[in-house]
């Protein structure tokens, strides 16, 4: 194999590994020690990179380009394509587990930047760089070992190539009535609430200038969380239970306690010098007994708050559950669109409504009056927002993250959500929240934005957004596609709202 021709500079071969997720953590430093101690081959299309049944340990991330992985029938010679690899995976990883011969080809198919790692060079490199890069590499590994378990139990699609067309979705063949889309709840009290417990009408400010909303703003530390997650977290922080992946699942599940390690995770004290923009890498860079610190205090400093107005039952699981349910939609759209994304597409769902809980507690009576009978609130949430809080939940949220210094990216989906068309930076994460509200508003779970279930969602401007951003979904029917994801949910629907209330 040939190839080994630098016809970039250093600096570029940098900003290339820069973009990718596998070293969405490494610093240019660390990125240009990488490099002294890896192979960067160029490969023109039609390459073969593996080679069937070799024997090497070598593994490969692909900076740039595509390539095919094969076998080939031992019979006939044919080669038999199994699947497609994009920009920013790596493949050939099995060799550093052990010598191992390879079970399959790979042929670049079109031209090609890969980073060639072999572990006993590695191994003479800096050993912080080396703990880091292995790090990474477990991960992968882990990650990719849960994948092909939940396919084996026929609960999610594989990983796919984020420049191949959107894999077909099989139509559900005759769901169950309890599966099938609800329709969307009239705006109204709630059964078992009496008007007379809600608190009084707040009085309206009018909209606020920013700096005074936002001096506002800092003064709330504490917000509500789930006391249902809290109660199953319990043991966890105790040390009486130690499974970290079920820990960070039930971490997951709560908007508040993934804010606040994700916002530790990113602060000064720990001088990062790339974002930290995911639950299980905050956990990681948090360790045990800082995590344990963090979110005990954010459970503590949530038992002082009476959320949204003392009647949790009602309003509280009810944004708890759209919150989760957003962020698991939004993942599920990423994973049949074949999108490829450095932030957390489901973190970024779960996060998308934080100023919520900020506005709760600017004004503790405001979402009460939601169930009240006779307002308009639930059709206008924003606007009403504006008018007796000062300012809407999405103005309110991105604030509030980025005071408190989470990653921009999700700080982008807080604000525009709602506007996708406003994004600049994160379009296509935006594009998918977008969408993803509007799929469960119109499965009649929601908070407030009663809107939101007026407009059909294959009409959303959220699409022309993502064809602009994603080359293989431009050709895509948008009714058609909508159809197919609607039958989807339904199947899927019990695993979407598995644990919620």
């Amino acid at each position: 194999m040939t190839g080994k021709g630098r016809e970039i500079d250093a600096e570029q071969q940098v900003n290339f590994l820069r973009k990718l997720d596998f070293f969405h953590d490494f610093d240019d430093h660390e990125l240009r020690q990488l490099l002294a101690v890896t192979t960067w081959l160029k490969l023109p299309g039609n390459t073969q990179v593996i080679q069937e049944g070799a024997l090497e340990r070598v593994f490969y991330i692909l900076v740039k380009g595509t390539v095919a992985v094969f076998k080939t029938n031992p019979e006939t010679g044919e080669r038999l394509a199994l699947t497609t690899i994009p920009t920013g995976d790596c493949f050939g990883e099995m060799s550093l587990v052990g010598e191992i011969r390879r079970t399959a080809g790979v042929l670049t198919t079109s031209e090609c930047f890969l980073l060639k790692v072999e572990p006993e060079i590695i191994k003479t490199s800096n050993v912080f760089l080396q703990l880091k890069f292995f790090q990474r590499f477990c991960e992968i590994l882990v990650t990719r070992l849960i994948e092909a378990n939940k396919r084996a139990m026929g609960h999610e699609p594989g990983p796919a190539p984020a420049e191949t067309p959107p894999r077909p979705i099989p139509r559900p063949q005759a769901p169950s009535p309890p599966t099938s889309t609800p329709a969307p709840a009239k705006p109204g009290p709630a059964r078992g609430v009496k008007v007379s417990a809600l608190p009084p009408m707040p009085v309206a400010t009018g909209r606020l200038v920013a700096i005074r909303m936002q001096r506002r703003i800092e003064g709330v530390h504490a917000l509500a969380v789930n006391p249902e997650v809290a109660d199953r977290i319990a043991p966890f922080l105790t040390g009486s239970d130690q499974n970290t992946r079920q820990f960070a699942e039930l971490i997951s599940l709560d908007p508040v306690l993934s804010f606040r390690i994700l916002q530790t995770a990113n602060s000064p004290f720990f001088r990062r010098t790339t974002p930290v923009l995911t639950v299980p890498h905050a956990m990681i860079i948090l360790g045990t007994d800082t995590l344990r610190e963090v979110l005990q205090g954010a459970m503590t400093a949530s038992e002082t708050i009476a959320a949204f107005g003392g009647l949790p039952k009602r309003l509280g699981l009810a944004f708890w559950k759209y919150s989760v349910v957003v962020g698991r939609i939004a993942d599920l759209l990423k994973e049949v669109l074949r999108i490829n994304l450095a932030p957390d597409v489901y973190l970024a769902g779960l996060l998308h409504r934080i100023g919520t809980l900020v506005l709760d507690q600017l004004q503790p009576a405001f979402y009460p009056q939601l169930l009240r009978p006779g307002n308009d609130f639930g059709r206008h949430l924003p606007e009403a927002e504006t008018e007796f809080v000062g300012a809407d939940h999405s103005q309110v949220g991105s604030w509030f993250g980025r005071q408190w210094g989470i990653p921009y990216p999700y700080q982008e989906v807080m604000n525009y959500y709602r506007l996708p068309q406003k994004a600049s930076e994160h379009v296509l994460l935006v594009a998918l929240v977008h969408l993803a509200a509007q799929f469960t508003a119109s499965r009649g779970i929601r908070f407030g934005d009663v809107e939101e279930t007026d407009r059909p969602v294959a009409e959303s401007f959220a699409w022309m957004l993502v064809q602009e951003q994603h080359h293989a979904f431009q050709e895509a029917n948008i009714p058609d596609f909508v159809a197919e994801f609607e039958g989807e949910l339904n199947k899927g629907w019990n695993d979407i709202t598995c644990g919620l209330a």
